[in-house]
């Protein structure tokens, strides 16, 4: 929904408030407070400041620390005979398919039963499952 100070409309009822409003600038202290509360990535995103929000920076290390975790795990799992046999490929690298930790299983192999199917390829051959 559009907030009713931005129709058209309402500024064209009252013109001098618009125009105090469009001249205003927030106060000093809020302006540093907000300046500082987000930060530039390399890639350009914005996003919310380690530095400004403590315990979002200690989640953040945390998240870190499980996703190398798991993809370790992965890789480890991936390495051993009895779990790999039946996949759709070999030495398959650890991958993630809408967000969930998958392995390639040939279709009809049977494999798919130790876990939940997520996706299949675009030929329907393979299905990751995770």
């Amino acid at each position: 929904t559009t907030a009713c100070w931005a129709e058209p409309h309402r500024w064209e009822r009252t013109p001098q408030l618009a125009a105090l409003a469009i001249n205003a600038s927030p106060p000093p202290r809020l302006l540093k407070a907000f300046g500082d509360a987000f930060d530039r990535t390399s890639t350009g995103e914005v996003v919310l400041s380690s530095k400004a929000f403590p315990r979002l920076a200690r989640r953040r290390v945390a998240a870190q620390s499980a996703a190398r975790s798991t993809a370790d795990k992965m890789r480890s799992l991936l390495t051993e005979p009895d779990f790999v046999a039946g996949l759709a490929e070999d030495r398959p690298p650890p991958r993630q398919r809408d967000g969930r930790w998958v392995v390639p299983v040939a279709v009809g192999s049977g494999q798919g039963r130790v876990g939940e199917e997520v996706a299949r390829s675009r030929s329907g051959a393979t299905a990751f499952v995770e």
